[in-house]
């Protein structure tokens, strides 16, 4: 059974790791596109420009995915800042999970790798798994992380350049080979072979500290670039000297970074004014965002669209509160109706919607891209349409268009009740099928669909009983009622009201005082002597001739008496679709059911209950055994197709209810409550009102299994 009832300052990486914000594609600023809305209609041919501008709102931005590699110079001269980013690591790796309350880190899913580098295998002859020691490839793991971290141990060096560049050329290409053209790199290349796990769809940042500069002539510095860039990788840089010293020798670290779209941070010490430094740049870089722009769908089919930045400033590294101009072209080539959207990517809610519509030059004689033929007239029944499209069951050749009959030719006349459709005289015409077979004429509020004379009607009403019909006292009915059987009876209580446009159709019917129909074709006629009102006409009954199972589905029942469903009082649960055993839904229970196919062994809900379906597909719902709904309950869908309702036993709704579904129980009896709604059909052995009830089938849109609703029902 289912039942239902401390973030301190400290020396590197805290200002360093905000770098990871930086990494393209993660930032999801937020922002709007003026015009938000655009619609034009062209001529074939016909070109556009619409100058727009996209503002970004202030704010921090946001980030979703991000590896973070901590790549330092492992050489004697680093020992100082190796511990003091040791002494840090728990708390550095804790802030940036999301573990403290610092609000810059929400939202982040982080992942670490570390590695460490010392001398070039090149130049140096150093092994080339210890020129770049990969010690932690990217994990969600902290403690791996931490201990990683921990094993750093700075010794050695001495002479002074390292093998930065290696390093960062075997982080970014998850250890390759190098491409063997510089002086001291042979042939075939160093490759470490050291997988750094970068993970799919994840950000890429590498966060670089040293304190000497690179060889160059085993991996170049634009050979680390490359590398840096193909793998998508933003560098952030940590010096520990000064401008032009360390690790920006020669500029080599600002080259990287700006290669990368990275950062660069000089002097990096164990201060608080320098961390503040730190803190202060990196969260500058962060707040702009690199703005680019595509059609949803994207190309539009049959449609060219292009996207151009205006802006004298550019669109690439946007602070957050400004705005920047861009401009879509539009070429009209191929005449329809298009809707697409135009998106400033990475920017939530800059979206403009655009409607466009293309002309042909129809009329003009010419047949041209769009047509399918043009005979120089606007005309429907020609051939040639009045849009330039060709007419069934015609043929047009040349331009102007020459048109003529294809008679012979099979064609589709889009009729249920017709077969054999083939082409005569510029008109597609079937043979009319059999009266009497069942077809289906579209609308969900008829029953009993069967052709007559070629065509697919519904004559039987929305209401259909075997049997027995009962209209209470003082219940109304906005749909027709049609008893089946040769011996079948309706019985209409006082004050109920059959409204205009219905039928009622009936071997038997009893009217009681104060009753109003409008159209009846009854046999047997017992009417009151006081206040009965026929409206409409009245005429003699004739039996249908068919029973009820030729109305509404004889259903397969497969319930499972191992998954029963019970929700104690005010509780909300969700199923899918599936089998179950009962479902019991205690007083005031929600339910949300997905649309689908269902099966139930029974079905009870106690007062106030609400059974919603959600979703678009179409819905049925068999229930073994008995449905019993509870007063001032709802069975209805939000954003859904009407329900159908399969019952092999009887089916009761309670009072008050609202009810927005289609009910077949063709062996049983349906009871619908004092003061009930219900809005669907009925097809059923026997159908029962109490006083007050309300039926009809007013569905905003139709279909043969149900009617989609959207937004709260209203009865």
């Amino acid at each position: 059974m289912i039942v239902f009832s401390r973030f301190s300052r400290f020396l590197f990486p805290s200002g360093a790791l905000l770098c990871a914000l930086l990494v393209p594609g993660l930032v999801l600023a937020a922002g709007a596109i003026t015009p938000a809305t655009y619609s034009d209609d062209l001529q074939a041919g016909e070109v556009v420009v619409v100058p727009a501008t996209v503002e970004i709102d202030s704010g921090a931005p946001a980030v979703s995915l991000v590896d973070v590699f901590f790549l330092t110079d492992n050489t004697g001269s680093m020992d100082d800042f190796i511990d003091a980013v040791i002494d840090n690591v728990d708390i550095i790796l804790d802030t940036i999970s999301g573990a403290t309350s610092d609000p810059r880190f929400n939202g982040i899913d982080v992942a670490f790798g570390v590695g460490n580098y010392v001398g070039d295998p090149g130049v140096e002859g150093t092994a080339v798994t210890t020129a770049y020691e990969l010690q932690q490839p990217i994990t969600t793991d902290l403690a791996a992380t931490k201990a990683a971290v921990n094993a750093w141990t700075a010794s050695g060096g001495g002479d002074y350049p390292e093998a930065n560049f290696f390093a960062l050329h075997q982080v970014a290409t998850e250890g390759a080979a190098t491409d063997g053209l510089g002086a001291t790199d042979p042939p075939a290349g160093f490759a470490t072979l050291s997988l750094t796990g970068w993970r799919a769809g994840a950000g890429r940042v590498i966060v670089w500290a040293g304190d000497a500069p690179s060889h160059t002539t085993t991996v170049s510095i634009l050979e680390a670039k490359l590398a840096l860039q193909a793998a998508d990788v933003v560098v952030c840089a940590l010096n520990t000297k000064g401008v032009n010293q360390g690790i920006d020798a020669s500029s080599q670290a600002q080259a990287i970074v700006d290669a990368t779209g990275g950062t660069l941070e000089h002097n990096v010490s164990g201060t608080a004014a320098t961390i503040d430094a730190i803190l202060d740049a990196v969260a500058t870089v962060t707040e702009t965002i690199d703005l680019s722009f595509a059609t949803i769908p994207d190309p539009v089919p049959g449609l060219p669209v292009s996207i151009a930045c205006t802006d004298p400033a550019g669109c690439d590294d946007v602070p957050a509160g400004e705005s920047r101009t861009f401009a879509w072209t539009i070429t009209g080539s191929t005449s329809g109706h298009y809707e697409f959207d135009i998106v400033a990517t990475g920017v939530s809610g800059a979206v403009a919607e655009i409607v466009i519509d293309v002309a042909a030059n129809c009329g003009n004689g010419t047949t041209e891209s769009g047509e399918q033929c043009d005979d120089g007239a606007q005309v429907n029944g020609d051939g040639c349409s009045a849009d330039c499209l060709l007419e069934e069951c015609w043929n047009c050749t040349g331009s102007p268009s020459a048109c003529a009959h294809d008679d012979g030719l099979p064609c589709d006349d889009r009729q249920e009740c017709t077969s054999s459709d083939q082409c005569l005289g510029g008109i597609c015409q079937g043979t009319p099928t059999a009266d009497g077979t069942a077809c289906d004429d579209g609308p969900a509020c008829t029953l009993a669909n069967f052709c007559t004379a070629g065509e697919c009607t519904g004559t039987l009403g929305t209401v259909i009983a075997e049997r027995r019909a009962k209209l209470a006292q003082a219940a109304v009915s906005s749909v027709g009622i049609t008893v089946l059987s040769d011996t079948g009876s309706f019985r209409a209580g006082r004050d109920s009201i059959m409204e205009d446009g219905t039928l009622l159709s009936v071997f038997k019917a009893r009217l009681a005082r104060n009753t109003t129909v409008d159209d009846i074709s009854v046999q047997v006629l017992i009417k009151s002597k006081k206040g009965v009102n026929i409206e409409g006409s009245q005429s003699a009954w004739l039996s249908p001739g068919i029973e009820i199972t030729d109305v509404c589905t004889e259903p397969v029942f497969a319930c499972d008496k191992s998954k029963d469903v019970f929700a104690e009082q005010g509780a909300s649960l969700a199923l899918t679709p599936g089998q179950y055993g009962d479902l019991d839904l205690g007083l005031s229970v929600v339910l949300e059911m997905e649309a689908g196919e269902y099966d139930f062994c029974s079905i009870r809900t106690k007062t106030a209950s609400e059974i919603i379906i959600m979703g678009t597909a179409d819905t049925v719902i068999r229930v073994e055994g008995k449905v019993v709904t509870g007063p001032d309950s709802v069975f209805a869908p939000v954003g859904a197709s009407v329900p159908v309702l399969q019952s092999g036993g009887s089916v009761k709704l309670g009072r008050n209810s609202e009810n927005l579904v289609h009910i077949e129980a063709p062996e049983s009896r349906v009871l619908i409550g004092m003061s009930a709604q219900l809005n669907g059909t009925v097809c059923a052995k026997k159908v029962d009102t109490k006083k007050f009830t309300e039926l009809g089938c007013d569905l905003p849109d139709s279909s043969a299994a149900g009617s989609f609703v959207d937004g709260p029902i209203i009865f």
